[in-house]
């Protein structure tokens, strides 16, 4: 079998048997896409789960079909980018949650008042209601070349649940807590975190569209969390699925041949390298990280827009056209001394001369195209609206000044700042956004420029 035969049909060579034909048959019969793949001699089954317009595919082997087979999983539609689920014949939306690092909110939240406990094999509330939970075989998956690899593994020894005694004025039931068997089936970030995870339960849902369940789970989810935060300053998020906002292509480095170990012969400017630094430790927050590296650039601004300045009013002096008794001609030298903060001119134009003296046009370029996503990133405008789109094969193009015009105009989208104190102000590129997703690839460009910019103004290591 190739790594993909077929799509939507079941191998004749599959044993009558296989938990895997069992499901394939039942994505068929529920109208429910698959595939097929193959990984070391091992057939692997791909199901697309619905998630709104898009699909999120699944990976099972048998043994992973075997758990699918025991919850009806042709109920189950996945929510957004999200670790989160809507169970449709429960009406039961469940979701990852994390806490912020370092503020112990999972000790927090398990010492709160109200907190249930349960052993494992306990009749629970649920099960007493009839909410489907069975005392399923627990398997943790180890992810392996795109699938999951079942070990066996114990349940962990109790579970814990916190309800909330009110129903909201739509019906919803609340509780924080272990997550349900069904969902550990579906969501290999609850298995990452087996020991740790912790759920978002909403029950009584009825959202029949994606977006109804979108809408529905940031709306509650944002007010709960936010009120615990104020209340009891327990720091809660919804946990993206996993994929969703993990960095990335590794950026390109120009060598044929792996690194060596040298000794450092530069050193580098001690503020402009801390924001670096901070940069790099952002990487799962990219508008931070874009932000960081920008400042490196920002930092350079006084330096090179004064280069820029002096270069161009040389210039005009020297013009054997200029004549200073003329108000026209002194306007012009003016107007190119104009000063705008802590460098010359605007922000804009401060920003190309910086990017212009510490990267030549053909550095840039072989950046980008040694890069396998960023030339279609970068001209691309269905992914990041309101920015400069930069075409590689354009003929002439000025590329140091597209590129900057671009970074400049992620940067107004970010702070949703005005141009260079004009009229025009641009939507505010929102966190956790699909746009946001969309910046890998300009975070590793700006980043590289960062680079440069070190670079470029470095010295010879003296200690």
């Amino acid at each position: 079998m190739s790594d993909e035969q077929m799509r939507n049909e079941i191998p004749e060579t599959l044993p009558e048997r296989s938990p895997l034909r069992a499901v394939a048959e039942t994505a068929q019969t529920s109208e429910i896409n698959f595939s097929w793949h193959t990984s070391d001699d091992e057939i692997i089954l791909a199901i697309e789960m619905p998630n709104g317009r898009s699909k999120r595919i699944i990976y099972l082997d048998d043994e992973l079909a075997v758990a699918y087979l025991e919850f009806d999983f042709t109920a189950v539609k996945a929510v957004g980018d999200w670790d989160a689920y809507y169970f449709t014949d429960d009406r039961i939306l469940e979701a990852c949650i994390f806490t912020f690092p370092g503020d112990g909110g999972l000790r927090k939240i398990r010492s709160m008042h109200g907190v249930q406990w349960e052993e494992v094999g306990s009749e629970s509330d649920d099960e007493k209601s009839g909410d489907k939970e069975t005392d399923l075989q627990i398997f943790t998956p180890r992810n392996r070349k795109g699938h999951w690899d079942l070990q066996p593994l114990r349940t962990p020894p109790k579970r814990w649940r916190l309800p909330f005694p009110a129903t909201l004025t739509g019906g919803q039931i609340l509780e924080i807590g272990t997550p349900s068997d069904r969902f550990m089936v579906f969501c290999e970030r609850a298995w990452e975190n087996w020991g740790s995870a912790v759920n978002l339960r909403i029950k009584n849902v009825d959202a029949g569209t994606h977006d109804e369940q979108k809408r529905l789970l940031k709306t509650i989810s944002d007010s709960l969390f936010f009120d615990l935060d104020t209340r009891t300053g327990i720091g809660l998020r919804l946990g993206e699925k996993v994929g969703a906002r993990t960095r990335r292509e590794k950026a390109p480095i120009d060598r044929n041949e792996p690194p060596s170990i040298r000794t450092p012969r530069f050193q580098y400017s001690e503020k402009p390298l801390s924001l670096y630094w901070y940069g790099r430790s952002s990487m799962r927050l990219p508008l931070l990280e874009y932000l960081a590296y920008y400042q490196v650039l920002e930092f350079y601004f006084p330096v090179y827009s004064k280069r820029d300045v002096l270069d161009r009013l040389r210039q005009e002096l020297l013009d054997p056209g200029f004549a200073p008794d003329s108000d026209s001609d002194l306007a012009r030298v003016l107007t190119i001394a104009a000063r705008s903060g802590k460098g010359f001119g605007a922000e804009r134009d401060q920003l190309k001369a910086t990017v212009r003296a510490c990267v030549s046009d053909e550095a840039l370029r072989s950046y980008i195209e040694s890069h396998h996503s960023l030339p279609s990133s970068l001209k691309d405008p269905r992914l990041i609206k309101d920015v400069t789109q930069v075409h590689l094969t354009d003929k002439g193009i000025d590329l140091t000044s597209r590129i900057s015009e671009r970074i400049y105009d992620l940067r107004c989208r970010i702070v949703h700042a005005k141009e260079d104190g004009g009229e025009q102000q641009k939507e505010l590129l929102m966190p956790y956004s699909k746009e946001a997703d969309s910046l890998e690839a300009d975070i590793d460009l700006v980043r590289f420029l960062a680079q440069k910019a070190l670079v470029a103004s470095s010295s010879r290591l003296n200690v």
